[in-house]
């Protein structure tokens, strides 16, 4: 057997041409051409380096060479292998002693580009990519369609459910125009459209750093005619299964709010099924996400009766609704804090 063929055979690919099996006794720069990274290592532990950095990103000698001559220095992503190799090193000489303590698989984890963010179990948000164009207002149109009428508020009361906790009375009185007011067992919010206050037994007061945010995300029922008009620039991200369904994924970016959004309507109803939120921060986006679910008619529009709301560290919180009401008529002092 040849030396192409027993390379081939090594590195799992067929017909690789331009990379000789290496002789015993010679370094990585003796055997082979433009050798940068691993000057000084016998010539045959270079393979199973290869191999290594293949499975970390999860792909093949392709990625970095051009297969049909190996000491080719074409493609940017061998010149950007040699920084990370030494970042790699660098860092694991700093902080745990050259014993290899962190790796490309430490980060990359047999994708291309390292994760940005924690991961949470059930959340995709690297997705398959669209072969054809899929302009958005089309995705938004046959959410519109799909949901039916267009109310001018609505009124929800069910049960929340939480692992660990008691179960609570959950009430949300919500306006196409983004008032609400929510009763979560003992905690109670008012939103005016703009700012959001708790409401506890001495008073209210707007609700702290950024959790009147993150209440206001967390009830969002997309009212309106315009329910998706405060994102920038959406654009459809591609496709995604959820519970064995399919979805469309639509991403938008809401700046005052600083995050990244996934919508994600089912293909074959046209409705909301997932919202999935990055939430920029100083050291990384921090994801959460909401699935909607036991879609019925209420007063024409069709109303998740199931929403499941999965926090960053994976705790899980389920509403289950029992009454809707629509177009609800409520004074204005409802959303605005007591005196």
């Amino acid at each position: 057997m040849d030396h192409k063929t027993l390379a081939a055979l090594a590195v799992g690919l067929a017909g690789v041409a331009g990379f000789t099996y290496p002789q015993e006794g010679k370094t990585t720069e003796q055997e082979y051409k433009h050798i940068e990274s691993f000057k000084g290592i016998p010539a045959g532990e270079l393979l199973p380096a290869m191999r290594f950095m293949s499975a970390s990103l999860g792909v093949k000698c392709v990625f970095c060479h051009n297969t049909e001559d190996f000491p080719s220095e074409e493609k940017p992503q061998k010149q950007r292998a040699r920084q990370m190799i030494a970042m790699q090193r660098q860092i694991d000489r700093a902080f745990f002693a050259g014993q290899g303590e962190v790796t490309c698989t430490s980060c990359h984890n047999g994708h291309t580009s390292p994760a940005r963010r924690p991961s949470l179990t059930g959340l995709v948000l690297r997705h398959t990519m669209p072969t054809t164009e899929m302009p958005t207002d089309d995705v938004f149109s046959k959410f519109l369609k799909a949901r039916g009428a267009t109310l001018k508020s609505i009124s929800l009361s069910g049960v929340s459910v939480h692992a660990g906790r008691p179960d609570s009375a959950y009430e949300l009185l919500e306006t196409e125009t983004g008032k609400f007011a929510l009763t979560a067992g003992l905690n109670r919010f008012v939103c005016d459209g703009s700012s959001v206050w708790r409401v506890g037994e001495n008073g209210a007061e707007p609700a702290p750093g950024d959790s009147g945010d993150i209440v206001r995300r967390t009830v969002r029922l997309f009212l309106g005619a315009s329910p998706f008009g405060a994102y920038e620039k959406p654009f459809v991200a591609g496709f995604e299964k959820i519970d064995g369904r399919d979805t469309v994924v639509v991403r938008g970016r809401i700046p005052a709010d600083k995050v990244l959004e996934d919508l994600y309507f089912d293909k074959e109803t046209g409705l909301l099924a997932r919202v999935a939120t990055q939430r920029e921060t100083v050291l990384g986006s921090l994801p959460s996400f909401m699935d909607y679910g036991d879609y019925r008619l209420v007063d024409g529009m069709m109303t998740p009766f199931k929403i499941v709301v999965t926090s960053p560290d994976g705790e899980a919180t389920t509403t289950n609704f029992a009454t809707a009401k629509g177009n609800v008529e409520v004074p204005d002092a409802a959303f605005k804090p007591p005196h």
